[in-house]
């Protein structure tokens, strides 16, 4: 037994030290290509290194040349493999460039190693439960896990009840109370679910107390008279009336020859009967006297008792009785044309077409909107304290304008030049149109709206004074500063003129010049705005038509937009 087990012994270490066998020489011959790893497993576009090596008929293992290939993904000829997006095994093999063999094969031998990929075996839903009030939002997430333990991002499709949730995951809970369900699915139809409860609202509070009755309103004058008159003036006597709150009232005194309608009527702005008039002791005989009426007129009278600051916090009483009176001496000629503007960029040569001083909604031949309404503004540029206001309400959407005035007819005076002067203000709010779009006044030629004036921005950003064109045989273009950067402020009064000159013919040698505030800060001499076939004199209308926009959008909050003055003249 015991030489047995030597003998044994012996035969091993013999055995251990046998030489190893190199492939050297013409006569190796190669029987099999291997792949290493022969097989693996990875992430879907993972990255993982192989490679080859010959296996000769004794048995040695000898370096060799391979082409690689792969049934998916991809793989350089270093062996560096990227697998593909899906989940699918995929196959990288090795092939022989060239045959070290025996003159009798015939096909390259090739190895290959199977890439087995991690699977997405289940998704979680995060947060798992959550407490919400009604109306109350949770943002909700979703991750893969692989077989591997490792996670990843996927697509899930959000279900919900009690509320809604968005294609990213926010979820808005609805008014019920109640347990509800979040559900994210898979396309591969794995699926994880989420638990939302929505508390009741708690109750309102208590009723506040009824606040005490408000301060009554001011009283009516009934006795307001004309006690005299003169060829220009009127002197009214009243009695003197309470606020509302004890203490004696304000007056806004209004006037207009023939019938008087309170809405369009003006205010007295010459005289003792300027608005305001100040109220002295209650129930005493008042005299004031109206200045700048007309000679040989019949003028209808009335007034309002008021308390606070008009176009602030001012509340008004009832309209007092209607008071006549007719102006002595006898109507004067028309008078001139108005002068041009002072400190104006008219050229010399014009000739006066209209002057709006909005003393009136319709004066002078112009139209008005209904919703066009006068404003007291006794800080007004031109002719204070009425000026045109236009209103657009929280809400107003964009393409149209709220209001208008307009003049037809201008151009049967055949003028090809034409000169606009209009003094403009935008409330300190004013919010752009989101298309950038604000227009503000028109002027026509050959029967089309083709020129008109835009403060381009958008929400509260900076204003741009613009010149814009349409209906041209050009098609539109938008005319920007060129010679200076102003902006449209808000909350400002501006001066905006304009000369235009229609083209001659079919040449585009038409002119547009304009001015903000006595600036130049555009001049183009290549328009065309008419065809030969197409009338060339300006002014079928003038029109300040506020178009808000753009279409779509709405505005924020009530803002306004001023006019003081419209004037135009010809050549």
């Amino acid at each position: 037994m015991l030489r047995r087990a030597c003998l044994i012994v012996a035969l091993l270490l013999v055995a251990c030290n046998i030489e190893p066998r190199h492939a050297t020489g013409p006569k190796v011959q190669v029987a099999h290509v291997f792949v290493t790893p022969g097989t693996v497993t990875i992430n879907p576009l993972a990255t993982q290194q192989f490679a080859a090596y010959g296996r000769t008929n004794t048995g040695d293992s000898v370096p060799v040349s391979v082409q690689w290939s792969t049934s998916a993904g991809t793989i350089t000829q270093r062996a560096l493999f990227t697998a593909d997006s899906s989940e699918n095994d995929v196959t990288v093999t090795a092939s022989m460039t060239e045959q070290i063999a025996s003159s009798a094969a015939s096909a390259l031998l090739t190895g290959s190693a199977i890439v087995h990929k991690h699977a997405l075996i289940a998704i979680v839903l995060t947060p798992a439960a959550v407490t919400l009030a009604a109306g109350g939002k949770q943002q909700f997430t979703t991750k893969g896990i692989r077989n591997n333990g490792d996670t990843m991002q996927v697509s899930v499709t959000y279900a919900a009840t009690g509320g809604s949730i968005a294609t990213g995951g926010l979820y808005t809970a609805a008014t019920t109370a109640g347990g509800f369900r979040i559900i994210a699915t898979q396309a591969k139809g794995l699926a994880d679910t989420s638990i939302v409860t929505i508390t009741a609202p708690p109750p309102p509070p208590p009723p506040p107390p009824p606040p005490p009755p408000p301060p009554g309103s001011p009283g009516q004058v009934t006795d307001l008279a004309v006690a005299s008159v003169t060829n220009t003036s009127a002197t009214l006597s009243f009695t003197e009336v309470n606020d509302g709150i004890g203490a004696p009232a304000s007056y806004d005194i209004r006037y207009a020859p023939g019938t008087i309608n309170w809405g369009s009527a003006s205010s007295v702005t010459q005289g003792t009967c300027t608005i305001p008039v100040a109220g002295t002791t209650i129930g005493a005989r008042r005299q004031c006297t109206a200045l700048g009426l007309t000679q040989a007129t019949a003028y209808q009278f009335q007034l309002v008792a008021f308390r606070g600051t008009i176009n602030v916090n001012a509340v008004f009483g009832p309209l007092s009785n209607v008071a006549n009176g007719t102006t002595t001496g006898s109507l004067p000629p028309p008078p001139p044309p108005p002068p041009p503007p002072p400190g104006s960029n008219e050229p010399p040569g014009f000739t006066p077409v209209t002057d709006r001083p909005f003393d009136a909604l319709t004066e002078l031949g112009w139209g008005a909107g209904a919703a066009l309404s006068l404003f007291v503004d006794l800080n007004g540029p031109k002719s204070p304290p009425s000026v045109g206001q236009v209103t657009y309400l929280a809400g107003f959407g964009g393409g149209s304008a709220p209001a208008n005035t307009w003049l037809d007819g201008v151009n049967s005076r055949g003028y090809t030049q034409v000169y606009v002067s209009m003094w403009l203000k935008l409330s300190s709010n004013w919010q752009g149109h989101s298309s950038g779009v604000n227009k503000i006044g028109f002027v026509w030629v050959h029967g089309d709206p083709v020129v008109y004036f835009s403060a381009q921005g958008s929400g509260s950003s900076p204003l741009d004074p613009e010149v814009r064109l349409q209906n041209t045989p050009a098609g539109a273009r938008n005319l920007t500063p060129n010679l200076a950067n102003l902006e449209f402020t808000r909350g400002q009064w501006h001066h905006w003129e304009a000369v235009l000159v229609d083209n001659t013919g079919d040449l585009a040698n038409g002119e547009a010049h304009w001015w903000i505030d006595g600036v130049k800060v555009g001049e183009y001499r290549d328009v065309q705005y008419s065809s030969s076939s197409q009338s060339k004199f300006w002014g079928d209308e003038l029109s300040w038509n506020p178009i808000w926009g753009g279409v779509g959008d709405a505005v924020g909050q009530t803002q306004y937009m001023w006019m003081d003055h419209f004037y135009v003249s010809g050549k």
